[in-house]
């Protein structure tokens, strides 16, 4: 599958005006979504609008057999070396955020600021997962 650069941009700027709700609109669901238009699989739909907390969102996917959000993605994705990160991989921050890489940067929702994006270096992530 080649990377489709309108599509990824597209998609960031579609969702700039959402308001972030944990559970409606959050990280989870920002990466979820892009999944299902960039590659047509659908992932955790099981976990969309179950929780409100991020204690909530914790407890669900312990339920589902992760033990977190970075076994949650080892078991579901391939992990790559970070310097090999390219546009549209998942990327993990702090072990419980998740974005889109844009290349040197990637792309998180800003819970401060519903309707913006924190960037943060790609190198500073905890890992990342090709699609």
């Amino acid at each position: 599958m080649s990377f489709n650069s309108d599509k990824f941009y597209r998609y960031i700027n579609s969702q700039r005006d959402q308001l972030f709700k944990l559970g409606v609109f959050d990280c989870f669901i920002f990466v979820s979504n892009w999944i299902l238009l960039s590659s047509g699989k659908v992932y955790f739909e099981q976990f969309k609008g179950k929780y409100k907390t991020k204690k909530g969102w914790m407890g669900l996917i312990k339920r589902e057999g992760y033990e977190n959000l970075e076994d949650l993605l080892n078991k579901n994705f391939t992990k790559k070396n970070i310097n090999l990160a390219s546009r549209g991989d998942i990327v993990l921050l702090n072990g419980e955020c998740l974005g889109l890489c844009d290349g040197a940067y990637s792309v998180f929702l800003d819970e401060l600021d519903d309707y913006d994006y924190k960037h943060v270096a790609t190198c500073e992530c905890d890992g990342v997962y090709g699609l």
